[in-house]
């Protein structure tokens, strides 16, 4: 599943990627520039990301396209919503919030959890990678609700279990991990 998972990057689009690695996490900003945050376009990110380089994340009003795949997710850093902080291997609730601009997010290969409301008001969200390392009591409660992302079109599922949604949803795409597809999945 991981050859396929990076066979399925940032490279479709027409934006030029910044391409970043964090050596320390919560540098994120630093490394981007502050001058330059609100202009970025599509960005892929390696390294250990606290809850300061979400926040930087949040900052990039424009962005449309992210890889995360290289990343990993760890503890620390400033809270990034509210009084939310970042975990080991998990994107947080309202980790992407209101991140309208976004297109397509690709998640860091090793995570293992995904809290339900992650992806609140990504509206113009198309294309979403679940990536296979998630517990299959990852996805809290049956399902991360997509139900605001009202432009998703295509979903590649590797994890074990299916997230929900509802909307605009024309492709999913299921890898061999997948265990178990919840009641009212795609209704």
């Amino acid at each position: 599943p991981s050859v396929y998972y990076r066979d399925n990057m940032i490279r479709t689009f027409a934006y030029q990627t910044k391409d970043i690695h964090v050596a320390n996490s919560g540098t994120l900003i630093t490394e981007v520039g502050r001058d330059n945050i609100e202009d970025l376009l599509s960005l892929k990110v390696s390294g250990e990301l606290n809850g300061t380089d979400i926040l930087a994340i949040w900052k990039m009003k424009n962005l449309k396209l992210l890889d995360m795949s290289d990343a990993s997710i760890v503890n620390g850093g400033a809270t990034y919503y509210e009084n939310y902080s970042t975990s080991e291997k998990t994107i947080g609730d309202y980790f992407f919030k209101d991140k309208e601009n976004l297109i397509k997010i690709v998640l860091p290969i090793n995570t293992e959890y995904i809290k339900r409301d992650a992806f609140v008001g990504c509206k113009r969200l198309k294309t979403l990678l679940f990536p296979p390392n998630i517990k299959e009591d990852g996805l809290y409660n049956g399902g991360v609700q997509l139900n605001g992302c009202v432009s998703l079109e295509s979903a590649t599922i590797l994890c074990p279990v299916a997230p929900m949604w509802s909307g605009s949803l024309r492709r999913v795409i299921f890898g061999d991990g997948v265990k178990e597809i919840p009641s009212y999945a795609f209704y």
